[in-house]
């Protein structure tokens, strides 16, 4: 999809304009092979949504550098490759099986003002949410392909809070073109100092002031 790849080279042009950023070509994997991505979907069992799929044939991802990546996704989350996705949604799904039927899980149910567009399941995780990244286990971004009525399958949501999501993008290709007008227009910038991590120009905006306003 050529609105992806056009996404992904104004973010890779704000980048370059970040003297605390590495190079893309350090922060970014190279684009993933179709043979990985059908791998993946087999492991998932699920088709990823034709803009996410362009994405991969971008990037697959941020490069493993022995530390957390460098953080630019909301909430200071990183993008996840697919090897990390897939074993991220494994894990979930292991955890579901231990804990799910000994109560460990109660209190998570969603409590969200979008839940016409967020299905209410028990746990915040779901086989149909396949997640794309994640800040060290404190929030993520997920896939959505099983929304609520009112949401689009391939969805962006990204947990506000441990039990709370919001949406960030219709499909993966609405998120990304957005986040990139954001940080075109100097809304969201890169704090090397206070976090490491591209935060809202504006103290008082929160993420879902930009992001879900």
């Amino acid at each position: 999809m050529d609105v992806v790849r056009e996404s992904w080279r104004r973010i890779e042009r704000w980048i370059a304009s970040e003297p605390a950023l590495p190079p893309v070509e350090e922060m970014f994997n190279p684009p993933a092979a179709l043979t990985e991505i059908d791998a993946a979907e087999r492991a998932l069992g699920h088709s990823f949504p034709a803009s996410y799929r362009a994405s991969l044939l971008v990037h697959d991802g941020q490069i493993e550098t022995g530390y957390v990546p460098h953080e630019w996704l909301p909430n200071g989350m990183y993008l996840l490759t697919l090897r990390e996705t897939v074993a991220l949604w494994r894990e979930e799904r292991a955890a579901e099986t231990r804990f799910g039927n000994e109560g460990d899980f109660e209190g998570m149910e969603e409590d969200t003002g979008e839940s016409d567009r967020v299905r209410d399941f028990p746990t915040v995780t779901a086989a149909g949410r396949l997640p794309m990244a994640q800040n060290e286990g404190i929030s993520y971004m997920y896939l959505d392909l099983v929304p609520g009525p009112a949401g689009n399958r391939g969805q962006v949501i990204y947990t506000r809070d441990e039990c709370s999501f919001s949406v960030a993008g219709s499909d993966f290709a609405d998120f990304l073109s957005r986040y990139a007008d954001l940080l075109e227009r100097g809304e969201a910038r890169y704090d090397a100092e206070s976090y490491d991590a591209v935060v809202p120009t504006d103290e008082q905006a929160t993420w879902e002031d930009l992001l879900c306003g």
